[in-house]
């Protein structure tokens, strides 16, 4: 009888061991499915990062890139634009305000047929409706260099005939201070990139400058000294 009841609590409790251990197995295996789960979710969170970190980065280099569009665009603007053409020029790189109060005075040149506005400036905007002026030079005393379209669609071209104007020819300049009168002295060709005819004078000379068609490189300079 005691070898009977032996035996039996014997297999009760391989039996109760054995459902442990099923049981644990069980519990084991739940855990690792859950935490395998949890890591695939984590590296979809990882992954999503970063696709969005990639992105991020993308824009920020697009507006990088956007920023420095801009700013070499606001180094263009610096350049002197006639017929779409970037010249290189000094000119003040704060905005403009293109009201009537920016207007320098008006120019009239009576052999080609010219009496127009002069603005402030020689950007796109002013260039389209206005004779403009360089901004690093005089608007009285000394160099007034001014600058005008030569051709082009819906915009002023009021330089288109100055290659017509020869030595001796007139040239009315007038604005609040007062009026002068020039006579040309000179009249060429010239690099683009040639801006001495910019610089300050102990004359009162009036100077144009416009491009040339067909030539990207060159300039059609005409200057004209104060009649005393």
């Amino acid at each position: 009888m005691k070898q009977e009841k032996l035996i039996k609590i014997i297999g009760i409790t391989l039996i109760v061991l054995t459902i442990a251990l099923l049981v644990t197995t069980l519990i084991i295996n739940i855990k690792l499915k859950n935490s395998k789960q949890d890591n695939s979710l984590a590296l979809n969170n990882i992954e999503q990062s970063n696709v969005i970190e990639d992105n991020n980065i993308a824009t920020n280099e697009g507006i990088n890139e956007a920023t420095n569009e801009v700013a070499d665009g606001n180094i263009e603007n610096n350049n002197i634009v006639v017929n779409s053409e970037s010249v290189e020029g000094t000119i003040d790189n704060e905005a403009t305000d293109y009201e009537p109060d920016n207007l320098i005075g008006t120019l009239q040149i009576p052999k080609i047929n010219v009496d127009a506005e002069i603005m402030e400036g020689t950007s796109d905007e002013v260039l389209a409706s206005y004779i403009g002026h360089f901004e690093n030079t005089s608007i009285w005393d000394g160099n007034v260099a001014l600058a005008s379209h030569n051709r082009g669609n819906n915009v002023v071209h009021y330089f288109q005939d100055i290659n017509q104007l020869v030595e001796g020819d007139e040239i009315i300049y007038t604005t609040k201070v007062g009026e002068r009168r020039y006579q040309v002295f000179s009249t060429k060709e010239i690099s683009s990139t040639d801006w001495s005819i910019t610089e300050e004078s102990t004359e009162n000379i009036i100077t144009l400058m416009t491009c040339i068609t067909g030539e990207p490189d060159l300039r059609y300079c005409v200057q004209a000294r104060e009649v005393i």
